[in-house]
């Protein structure tokens, strides 16, 4: 397998690299850490359920309202005293059961801090299947969530050549900062990591010493439940029974938690020293927070393989909170996220610590954890002595800051000193900026340092045009968050609910006739400062929505405030004529201070009958996509995120068809999801499910990664062909590398057919796209394909109608395609489809104007009607439709002369779905104007008639004719003339739509030279019969026709595979070639075929000539085939071996199709599988008929019309004398010389020979006077001619 994108954990290889350097002590080294991340694994990954969890561990969250029945401690070290969790537990082999944190063993007092007390981690024996523990203690309902953890990874890029100093502090003006704040050893800053070489020269004096401690005494002093943690703690303990890939390296302190936090790694001492190394003490390197506290606190270790592990950082991070750190800083992570990292990131924050955390290393906008957690600081890095973002650090919305992350030179073990970069380097820059500024201003909450830090940064974007929006508030500025205002800006969000308890039914739905109330909850999120005097206005242009309040403020929003407008709620009247839709609206927002944004969102009017489920990761968000193609197709929608809001258990059911898009996120579904989705197809629902790896994640039994696979104990497999109704085959359609894949629809497949589109997934690399290979079970079809027989995409109908794509719908690349597919899906999975033609103006004031459509649908609809109005605006009247015959009619009255009259049909099936023509209606609507016609014809899409060798005299031509009111079919004239007679005309017959077409005969045969004009004629049917004519045109009859020299592409020829112009040509710049990059494939065919059909039923003889160079190999061929009918080809004529690259002319008789009306011509080349050549090059395709002579461009001699033999000169001769022989084609030539007794004398020639004048010199010094003979020989042709040698 291929390595895969986004990966969680990297082998760190350390190496020093002895170099010049002193420090204080005149001994120590200046080293150089070189960090080889090399990616372990080889899955795509997006969610912690693709890395391998710790061993035999499995975290719960009991509900708060366990503790009446078991206290604050469980029963036993066995079980809980809960008896559902216990017979639960009772099925494994539970080894103990422990508080997971040693927070205080009583629920917080304060109901703002989250509460940690109720987390409880399970060990298990060995070889427990803990997955299946997860899973069933989730289902219980005294337990918030279970699950396993999974060990996060330092954050770490290599670097480039050391630099000798610390320029990064010029990026951040950290100099002039530091002439303000040096930091007070009051604030505590931990570094939670691999641990802190505390006893280091340039960092001992600034490590944290727990004052309630008594060291080295064996009592745990201040009763925090840590024995002697004087300097801070190793949470380090590995099992023996771990994999021996998890298992401490040589030398590591690995085995057993203890009160000495020391750094083995070194990646946590270098962290510690770009936080706050001890600063202006003449020794190695200075901190960013110079005199702040250092908290070591260990929690990861070198494996035996020199991966960097993290298993215990969310234990450090409790740790670092109950123990009086001010700030966290986390230089580690992984792309998984556990409601058990949200819950320690919610503690430390609701107890006043700030978490600084490293977005991570792997150059994309991937959520990145503990990071993109709320409450958390994510960092990203950029250069040293540039603003430009690091080539390995990630991006996204998510990101909240940068600072210099590239060869920081910072604190190494024992001593030394060296310069590594990564987010890990950003991220305690970060941390020890936040150090000075809770210096300077000790008294302000947390959230008002980070608006300090946040509001004070340097915009970067214009040195990231790339990442516009995706590097946070920019890049950290040290002297500006010291010296600012520290007034940032609101960081708001806006949540619309639909409320008609006071004004409507009180059902929560917005239905046409009803006045509403629309709340508008804001909330000053995370970041965001204080904004005075909000106002909001809400508008939309929404046809059915009139506005009746549209105002409302609020007189201050406080950060982290959040608040609504239900005391002034907006209110707008619903049209009673309005179909069911999804309504656009805005916010207007403004504040003091210059605030001011807007904010668009939908509501659906009416019942919606398709639920669309967003289902990414929330960080590559595609739900875009979705929406763009079905308001372009006006089909009203429901919206769910499951990120927020989980599966749509409850809501499922009120809808008669869900689009699900899982985007590329894990699980897929997880047992939840399916158990929802299950029950709704068994019901008879419809589902259209897209997402990539779906199949891998949920089927692939076969990989060594964790997935829903694996999880489900291979449920999601039985789960997955039992209600999609297809296989898993493969996870990757996409050549390794490839940014895009070709999709091309099944042919007679109702969604499929003539669809062809190119995929790429959006927002991941080339080397993230993974297009599932799938295939359809008994009863399903194939829709899409990547390649002939390797499907993409299925589609089954049953008891329910399922559509499933192995690739997401958000990569087909062009808008048309998706709109079109969005459209036939939905039209397959629920039947029903209005075909109508709409009406034409017209002239009549008194008779009603009769509708009528067909609609496509097994079961009769739940309502059909006309909806019009006099200015396409509500309110419209509604004419009902009636059925007979399978066709549904309807009228609108007769309208006075002047008006416009607007319209749609709107039908609505018995699910609840329905339809509009024309789709989107009534922003799209059909119309017509009533009164006298003015309007003329119409004339479009004529037939361009070329040059052409067919003399026959009959020619057909066509041409798009449309109007207003109508077309006079009586008036469609062709009108044809040749040369200066006079214009004949012929009465053009309705082909299909608007589509009229006809034959002109000249009665009789046409010569070279000769000049047809024509042109189109129409009327229209108004009172006024309004006349168009179309621009007059005209071709000639040639005897020499040019076919193509490949100048201008290949759009004349149908083409199986590899052909394509190439630039060495016989002439111009193109010629083309069946294998442009190298040899052509063993075993393969390539053709390439002339759309035109040519008539020779009235010529008398043709050929085609060409130039051509051949390499091919024994056994191949390369053919040129000729058709009468484009099924049956024979060989014209044939080549083989090669010609030295030498560009040829080819003659090919074309004579035998003299006399008939249809000939097809293709050039092939096919091969068997014993060896290849370079192939087949042509160019400058020319046809020749009727001449007796033929002029080859590029020869400089003529080709001859017939084979002969002429004779000899000078005759007599003595002693040589030359020989002419013509060839109209190549052919076999003999050519031997005969005595008077009929005795062969010579034979000068017996070889293939290409056609044309060919001349050779006979000597005949040793031959004696007397008449000879000689004599021609070729195929179908012998002559004989005599000479006389004088001597």
């Amino acid at each position: 397998m291929t390595i895969r994108g986004s990966l969680f954990f990297y082998f760190i290889s350390v190496m020093l690299i002895l170099a010049a350097g002193l420090s204080a002590a005149g001994d120590a080294k200046l080293l150089s850490r070189s960090d080889d991340l090399e990616p372990q694994l080889d899955r795509p990954i997006s969610n912690v359920r693709q890395q391998r969890a710790i061993p035999d561990l499995v975290v719960v969250k009991l509900q708060a309202d366990t503790e009446k029945i078991i206290g604050n401690t469980p029963r036993s070290v066995q079980s809980f005293g809960l008896a559902g969790v216990d017979r639960i537990m009772a099925r494994f082999a539970v080894r103990e059961i422990k508080r997971t944190f040693m927070t205080k063993t009583q629920a917080p007092l304060r109901a703002a801090v989250t509460d940690l007390s109720k987390i409880y981690s399970i060990y298990l024996t060995p070889g427990s299947n803990a997955d299946l523990l997860v899973n069933q203690l989730s289902a219980d309902p005294d337990v918030e969530y279970a699950e396993q953890i999974y060990p996060d990874y330092i954050d770490v890029t290599p670097n480039d050549p050391r630099y000798p100093q610390q320029v990064h502090y010029a990026r951040i003006q950290a100099e002039a900062a530091w002439d303000i704040e040096q930091g007070s050893a009051n604030v505590i800053l931990a570094i939670i990591d691999t641990g802190v070489d505390w006893n280091h020269e340039d960092l001992a004096a600034n490590i944290w010493t727990n004052l309630g401690e008594i060291a080295d005494n064996s009592i745990d002093d201040d009763g925090n439940g840590y024995i002697d943690d004087v300097r801070g703690w190793d949470f380090v303990n590995v099992p023996f029974d771990w994999p021996a890939d998890s298992q401490p390296m040589n030398g590591e302190d690995g085995r057993t938690a203890d009160n000495d936090p020391d750094d083995f790694d070194g990646h946590g001492t270098h962290c510690s020293g770009i936080a706050a190394a001890v600063t202006n003490n003449s020794t190695g390197v200075a901190g960013t927070g110079w005199y702040t506290t250092i908290m070591p606190v260990r929690v990861g270790y070198t494996t035996s393989t020199g991966n960097g592990s993290i298993p215990w950082g969310y234990e450090g991070i409790v740790y670092a909170v109950d123990n009086g750190a001010d700030i966290v800083s986390l230089s580690w992570g992984s792309n998984g996220s556990s409601n058990l990292g949200q819950d320690v990131i919610n503690y430390a924050w609701d107890n006043g610590v700030i978490v600084i955390a490293a977005a991570g290393n792997d150059a994309v906008n991937n959520l990145h954890f503990p990071a993109a957690y709320e409450h958390a600081i994510a960092v990203a890095a950029t250069g040293t002595v540039s603003d430009n973002l690091a080539n390995f650090s990630n991006f996204g919305t998510w990101v909240d800051i940068c600072a210099p992350g590239t060869s920081i030179l910072s604190t190494f073990p024992g001593n030394t000193y060296g310069s590594i970069g990564g987010t890990s380097m950003s991220t305690p820059m970060v941390a020890g900026g936040v150090a000075l500024l809770l210096s300077q201003f000790p008294t302000e909450t947390s959230h008002e340092i980070l608006i300090r830090l946040t509001s004070a940064a340097d915009n970067i974007d214009d040195s990231n045009p790339d990442f516009v929006g995706q590097l946070g508030y920019g890049r950290m500025n040290l002297y500006q968050a010291l010296t600012g205002t520290g007034i940032g800006v609101p960081n708001l969000s806006f949540e619309p609910t639909i409320s008609d308890i006071n004004t409507g039914d009180g059902d929560g739905i917005a239905e046409p006739g009803e006045t509403v109330e629309l709340i508008i909850t804001v909330e000053n999120e995370f970041l965001g400062d204080q904004v005075t005097n909000l106002n909001i206005a809400l508008a939309t242009d929404d046809y059915a929505i009139t506005i009746i309040n549209g105002a409302t403020s609020f007189s201050t929003v406080e950060p982290l405030d959040s608040l609504d407008n239900a005391i002034n709620p907006f209110r707008f009247q619903i049209a009673g004529t309005s179909i069911p839709h999804r309504a656009q609206f805005t916010l207007i927002i403004t504040g003091d201070g210059g605030y001011s944004e807007t904010f668009e969102f939908g509501k659906v009017i009416g019942q919606a009958p398709v639920l669309l489920v967003d289902d990414d990761d929330g960080g590559n968000n595609v739900e875009g996509f979705f929406f763009e193609s079905l308001d372009a197709l006006g089909v009203p929608y429901a919206y769910w995120s499951h990120q927020d809001l989980g599966a749509p258990t409850t809501v499922i059911d009120q809808f008669s068809t869900v689009v699900w898009l899982c985007e590329w996120t894990f699980p897929s579904l997880d047992n939840v999801d399916r158990s929802a989705l299950g029950t709704f197809l068994d019901n008879g629902g419809n589902l259209f499910l897209s997402g990539q790896d779906i199949g891998w994640d949920m089927c692939d039994d076969i990989t060594t990664f964790p997935n829903e696979y694996s999880l489900s104990g291979g449920l999601s497999k039985i789960w997955y062909e039992n209600q999609l109704h297809c296989e898993y085959i493969a996870d990757d359609a996409s050549p390794a590398g490839q940014a895009s894949l070709p999709v091309s629809g099944v042919s007679g497949n109702a969604i499929g057919d003539g669809l062809s589109f190119t995929i790429s997934q959006p927002g991941r690399s080339s080397d993230n796209q993974y297009p599932s290979i799938i295939a359809p079970l008994t009863n399903a079809e194939a829709v899409f394909e990547y390649s002939p027989g390797v499907t993409g995409a299925t589609l089954w109908s049953g008891t329910s109608k399922v559509v499933n794509f192995g690739f997401g719908f958000e990569a087909i690349t062009d808008y048309d395609s998706r709109v079109a597919v969005m459209g036939r899906v939905l039209q397959w999975l629920n039947e029903f489809n209005i075909s109508h033609t709409p009406l034409t103006d017209t002239e009549g004031t008194t008779i009603a104007r009769i509708i009528t459509a067909t609609l496509d649908s097994e079961t009769a609809p739940d309502s059909m009607a006309i909806y019009w109005s006099l200015d396409g605006l509500v309110p419209f009247n509604i004419e009902p439709m009636i059925e007979s015959s399978g066709v549904y009619s309807g009228t609108i009255p007769a309208q006075a002369a002047g008006a416009t009259v607007y319209y749609f049909i709107y039908a609505q099936a018995a699910n609840g779905y329905l339809l509009t023509s024309p789709a989107g209606a009534p922003l799209a609507i059909h119309s017509y104007d009533v009164g006298p016609d003015d309007v003329f014809p119409v004339i479009t899409d004529v037939s361009e008639l070329p040059a052409t060798i067919d003399n026959s005299g009959k020619y057909t031509v066509s041409a798009r004719l449309t109007d207003n009111i109508g077309i006079n079919p009586a008036t469609a004239f062709a009108h044809f003339q040749l040369n200066a007679d006079a214009f004949n005309s012929t009465l053009l017959l309705l082909d299909s739509g608007s589509v009229y077409s006809g034959e002109v005969d000249f009665e009789q045969t046409l010569s070279n030279n000769d000049v047809v004009s024509y042109f189109i004629s129409v009327e229209d049917v108004s009172a006024a019969a309004n006349r168009s004519e179309s621009t007059p045109a005209q071709f000639n009859i040639v005897g020499q026709l040019v076919i193509d020299g490949f100048e201008a592409g290949v759009d004349n020829w149908i083409i199986n595979q590899g052909w394509e112009p190439y630039f060495y040509a016989h002439t111009g710049n193109s010629a083309i070639t069946e294998s442009p990059t190298g040899y052509y494939a063993d075993n393969s065919e390539y053709t390439l075929e002339n759309k035109t059909i040519y008539n020779l039923s009235t010529r008398s003889e043709a050929y085609l000539i060409f130039w051509h160079i051949f390499a091919i190999g024994t056994g191949d061929s390369a053919n040129l085939e000729t058709s009468p009918d484009g099924q049956n080809w024979s060989v014209a004529q044939a080549w083989t071996g090669t010609n030295n690259y030498i560009w040829e002319n080819a003659v090919v008789s074309l004579n035998d199709f003299i006399g008939e009306t249809d000939l097809h011509l293709r050039y092939r080349l096919i091969s068997d599988g014993a060896g290849n050549g370079d192939g087949w090059y042509i160019d400058d395709i020319v046809m020749y008929v009727d001449t007796t002579m033929l002029a080859i461009p590029g020869m400089g001699e003529q080709l001859p019309r017939s084979f002969a033999l002429k004779q000899n000169y000078p005759n007599p001769f003595n002693p040589v004398t030359t020989i002419e022989y013509h060839l109209p084609v190549e052919a076999e030539v003999q050519i031997t010389i005969y005595n008077i007794a009929g005795q062969v004398v010579s034979e000068l020639i017996n070889e293939v020979r290409p056609a044309g004048i060919h001349k050779l010199n006979f000597d005949a010094t040793t031959m004696a006077s007397g008449m000879y003979f000689y004599r021609i020989k070729t195929t179908g042709f012998n002559q004989t001619r005599k000479m006389i040698l004088l001597k």
